[in-house]
């Protein structure tokens, strides 16, 4: 029997023909499915697009389609973007790099979809949207564009912004010495509504060269604090700065890391940007806990209020707990009275904290940095393909691998969490 809230979805556009074919398939689920699953399914080619429309559709991303179909995108590209539950916001953010990552082989492709990002951006921006030549771009005095963001009007401003991002897209190369000054122009003086592309620009930068993020460090996190102080997309854009710190902590102190674990956290606690689907300050702590543990301690507290959301963490917390009574347990005046009682309150805490040691006894997380790609369908994981942790067995999957929700009193999860699907079947 088909779910009752997936027919009322496919009746509300046109598409109840294809109720048959999604038999036992949640409304959820279906804004999950690829082009691969559909065609699996027994949907026609050329029914593949309505379906992949109504899932942009039915998030709110009216907008969104709106451009993608100017661009005339391909179904093989709208179902890449459809997996990653792409945004205006998250997709007027994508850099060429990005593009790369998600599967977009061709170089003419990536650039028609680039124009597409910028269209985005002023969708988001200003109704004026700015055009900047790009044929003499290797001739460009980049030193220039960079005093350039500090012009007086906003328009001036704007149309600097887009051409350095056209320079950073052609020719990143270029833009690896100015780094550290476009950070200063940014955190200095923010180009107004410029911001997205300046943003883009060093993230383009960063990818072409790794070392930004490690040069340009605590510049790096000074802005994402400015920025997460600023407006929504504003928020958004030092988000996506978070990245490049991400990618720079094998070469930082515990201490830069857990700086980087305190702004990353201003993101998660803040509900304006709570809404947006493509989080990277979460991405952020997941790595963390699996990697770097020890820059968590000094946030235990704020930690507490997220131990459902990552796979890992109540047993962190718990271990530093237990090391801390053990350090700071009475001297050796102490009566054997006390010790029992000591022990008897110790086992009380144990009986207590059942769920949560079964959690620690019966899931092993495994680490980031030994799932290179997806347990289920083995795509290697990139900067959009993220990894996600199933909070049953603690293996590493992708989005669509894992996108089931369940809760599971049994581990201390009493609110759904994330498993895969395989754990989802069995449980």
């Amino acid at each position: 029997m088909s779910d009752p809230g997936l027919v009322n979805l496919l009746q509300r556009y046109g598409l109840e023909k294809h109720t048959p074919l999604l038999q036992y398939v949640t409304p959820a689920e279906f804004r999950c499915m690829t082009m691969d699953d559909l065609t699996e399914r027994g949907i026609k080619v050329f029914d593949l697009r309505p379906l992949l429309e109504v899932m942009l559709i039915d998030r709110g991303q009216e907008r969104l389609l709106t451009i993608l179909r100017e661009a005339k995108i391909s179904v093989e590209e709208l179902s890449l973007l459809n997996e990653v539950h792409i945004t205006l916001e998250s997709f007027a953010m994508m850099t060429h790099e990005d593009l790369k990552e998600l599967g977009v082989r061709s170089h003419t492709q990536r650039k028609k979809l680039g124009e597409a990002c910028h269209k985005a951006a002023d969708a988001i921006l200003t109704n004026t949207p700015i055009t900047i030549g790009t044929e003499e771009l290797q001739e460009v005095d980049v030193h220039k564009v960079v005093k350039g963001l500090g012009a007086r009007t906003e328009q001036e401003r704007i149309a600097t912004a887009r051409l350095l991002l056209c320079i950073a897209e052609e020719h990143p190369g270029k833009i690896v010495f100015y780094a550290g000054k476009v950070l200063e122009a940014l955190r200095g003086r923010a180009p107004g509504n410029a911001v997205v592309d300046v943003v883009k620009a060093i993230r383009t930068v960063a990818a072409h060269d790794c070392a930004v993020g490690n040069n340009h460090y605590d510049l790096l996190l000074d802005i994402v604090r400015s920025l997460h102080a600023g407006n929504a997309i504003e928020k958004l854009a030092g988000a996506y700065l978070l990245t490049i710190l991400e990618a720079s902590f094998a070469e930082r102190k515990t201490a830069d890391i857990s700086r980087a674990v305190s702004v990353a956290l201003s993101f998660l606690q803040d509900t304006k940007v709570a809404e947006f689907e493509f989080l990277p300050a979460s991405n952020l702590i997941e790595t963390v806990v699996a990697s770097y543990p020890d820059a968590l301690k000094p946030h235990r507290r704020t930690l507490s209020l997220h131990t459902q959301q990552f796979v890992g963490l109540r047993s962190q917390l718990d271990r530093w707990s237990e090391e801390e009574a053990q350090t700071t347990q009475p001297s050796s005046q102490t009566p054997p009275a006390t010790r029992n009682d000591a022990e008897a309150t110790k086992t009380t805490k144990t009986t207590e904290t059942t769920e949560t040691t079964k959690t620690t006894e019966t899931t092993e997380w495994v680490p980031d940095s030994e799932a290179q790609t997806c347990h289920a369908c083995t795509r290697k994981f990139t900067l959009l393909h993220r990894r996600h942790h199933c909070r049953n067995c603690g293996g590493v999957f992708c989005r669509s691998c894992a996108s089931h929700f369940i809760a599971l009193s049994k581990l201390g999860f009493t609110k759904p969490v994330r498993v895969c699907i395989a754990c989802f079947e069995a449980l």
